[in-house]
């Protein structure tokens, strides 16, 4: 489990310019359009013992760090129940990852 990494290696954790008091997910070099940049979200159906049927949605890390924003220049995208943060323009070395949510 040493090799766990919990955000790819282009990313860092700092304090967010879109909300205050808050961590945000920042690029340390330039990236692409359209480029996967991971995971956001799970979604997990359940069948509990009395039948009922219940979906959970688990987030990762990445989707923990993500801000909202109004100009975002990233989106989520829903592949067979897994949520994924695309890049939806060229964004810079040092830029803040934000994202509509989808």
């Amino acid at each position: 489990m040493s090799d766990y990494k919990p955000l790819p290696h282009y990313l860092t954790l700092k304090e967010s310019d879109i909300k205050q008091g808050t961590f945000g997910l920042f690029t340390t070099r330039d990236i692409i359009p359209n480029t996967v940049i991971g995971e956001t979200h799970h979604t997990i159906d359940h069948r509990s013992f009395n039948g009922k049927h219940t979906t959970e949605i688990i987030r990762t890390p990445l989707g923990g760090f993500c801000q909202m924003s109004e100009q975002h220049n990233c989106t989520h995208v829903l592949d067979d129940g897994v949520g994924k943060l695309v890049t939806l323009r060229k964004i810079i070395e040092g830029e803040e990852l934000s994202s509509d949510f989808g």
